[in-house]
C-alpha cells in the first residue's frame, strides 16, 4: 500500500477506437500516494486529455494515409535519376542539393496555444519521416502508431506550458495562399511549421524569462508538470514504439551535448529544441523565419550563443542561417552496445556578432 512502485492494470482491449484484441496505447497505472495527489489536481483537466486522445484515435488512420500519399505523389524536391528511386534530394547524402523553391506568403510567427496541438502533432509526424535520428529512436513507431501519436500530443502539451520554452507556429497568409496547400485547407488549419526554443542557464535574464513565462502559463504550468510526471512513468517500460536501450542512449547523448554546450560555450544561451515544417512547404523559407525569431531574441537579450543539436536533415537549415559546427563536434554518434544500427547528429552554434562583454 505504501510502496513507491507502480502497479500496471490491464485495460479493456475492446475500447472504442481500437481494434478487437488491440491493447490501449498506455495501460492505466495505480501510482504511488504522491501521484495519487497529482491525480486529484489532474482530474479537472481530464476532459482536455480525453479530447486530445479521442482526436488522436480518429486521426491516426487518416494521417498515415495522407503521409503515404505524400511520399508517393510527385514532388519537385525529389529526383527521378536512375538509382535514386525518388529519394528526396535534401535527405539523400549522395544526391545533389535541392533546387530552391518559391517562397510562400505567411503571417508573422505567433505563440502556439493548446488548440494547435493536434495540427502540430500531424506536422511533426509527417516532417520527421525521413529524419535518421527520429527513425533510429522510434524503432517501432509504424507498428504502434497510436502509442506514438499519443506520446507526441502529450509531449507537445507539456512543452507548450514549460516556462523555459517558447513555442512558435507559422501560418499561411491565407488557406488559399498556395496551390500545394490543398491538404491544409481541407483540414482547416493554416499552420505549416512550428519551433520550440529553450532559454538555458540561471542568470538574471534566464530567471526573469522563466518568471514571466510562468505568469503567462498560469494554472496550465502546473498541469504540464503533472503531464510530464505521467509521461516519465510511462517510459521506458510501457512504451511500445521504441526500445528502452535506444531511448536511454539517445537521452544520455543529448544530455551530454547540453553539458558540452554549457562547458565549452556558456550555460546562459538560447537553444533550438525542435523545428518541423510540413513536407510540401519545406525549403520555402518557413523554418528560416522561426530560426530568425530566435536569433533576433538572442540579440535583444544580449546572449552570446544560440545552439542546436542538428540531425542530418537540419544541418542545411542551420548553416543557411549562420550556424557553424562546434569545433571537434561535427559528428556525435549514438549507438547501443551489441547493435549494428547507429545514428548521429552535429553540435552547431550561432555566435552573436553584436554581443559585447559587460
Amino acid at each position: 500500500m505504501g510502496s513507491s512502485a507502480s502497479t500496471a492494470v490491464k485495460c479493456d482491449d475492446t475500447r472504442e477506437g481500437y481494434g478487437k484484441g488491440e491493447a490501449s496505447p498506455l495501460p492505466v497505472l495505480i501510482h504511488s500516494p504522491l501521484l495519487s495527489c497529482f491525480s486529484i489536481l489532474y482530474s479537472p483537466f481530464s476532459a482536455l486529455f480525453s479530447t486530445l486522445r479521442a482526436d488522436s484515435r480518429r486521426n491516426t488512420s487518416d494521417a498515415l494515409k495522407i503521409m503515404a500519399a505524400d511520399r508517393s505523389a510527385p514532388n519537385p524536391r525529389t529526383t527521378s535519376e536512375p538509382g535514386d528511386v525518388g529519394m528526396p534530394r535534401c535527405f539523400c547524402p549522395h544526391a545533389k542539393p535541392c533546387p530552391a523553391l518559391p517562397h510562400i506568403s505567411t503571417k508573422q510567427p505567433r505563440f502556439a496555444n493548446r488548440l494547435d496541438i493536434p495540427r502540430i502533432t500531424e506536422i511533426l509526424l509527417a516532417a520527421l519521416l525521413q529524419d535518421p535520428f527520429y527513425i533510429y529512436l522510434w524503432k517501432h513507431r509504424e507498428d504502434f502508431p497510436n502509442d506514438h501519436r499519443f506520446y507526441w500530443e502529450h509531449r507537445m502539451f507539456g512543452d507548450l506550458f514549460n516556462p523555459r520554452y517558447v513555442f512558435l507556429v507559422l501560418e499561411l497568409e491565407s488557406q488559399r495562399a498556395d496551390t500545394t496547400g490543398s491538404w491544409v485547407e481541407a483540414k482547416g488549419s493554416p499552420i505549416i511549421s512550428f519551433a520550440i526554443w529553450e532559454r538555458k542557464g540561471n542568470s538574471e535574464g534566464a530567471l526573469k524569462w522563466e518568471s514571466e513565462r510562468k505568469e503567462e502559463c498560469g494554472v496550465n504550468h502546473s498541469l504540464s508538470v503533472i503531464n510530464d510526471v505521467h509521461l516519465k512513468h510511462d517510459f521506458p517500460g510501457l512504451r511500445r514504439d521504441t526500445t528502452p536501450e535506444r531511448f536511454n542512449a539517445c537521452k544520455a547523448s543529448l544530455q551530454q551535448t547540453d553539458d558540452d554546450f554549457s562547458a565549452i560555450l556558456s550555460p546562459d544561451r538560447l537553444q533550438m529544441e525542435l523545428i518541423c515544417t510540413y513536407p510540401c512547404y519545406q525549403r520555402r523559407g518557413a523554418a528560416s523565419q522561426l530560426v530568425q525569431w530566435g536569433l533576433q531574441r538572442a540579440i535583444e537579450d544580449e546572449l552570446r550563443f544560440v545552439t542546436a543539436a542538428a540531425s542530418f536533415c537540419g544541418k542545411g537549415l542551420y548553416q543557411k542561417n549562420g550556424f557553424r559546427y562546434l569545433e571537434g563536434h561535427q559528428r556525435r554518434v549514438v549507438k547501443v552496445e551489441n547493435e549494428d544500427d547507429e545514428t548521429d547528429y552535429a553540435l552547431m552554434v550561432w555566435r552573436n556578432s553584436k554581443w559585447k562583454n559587460g
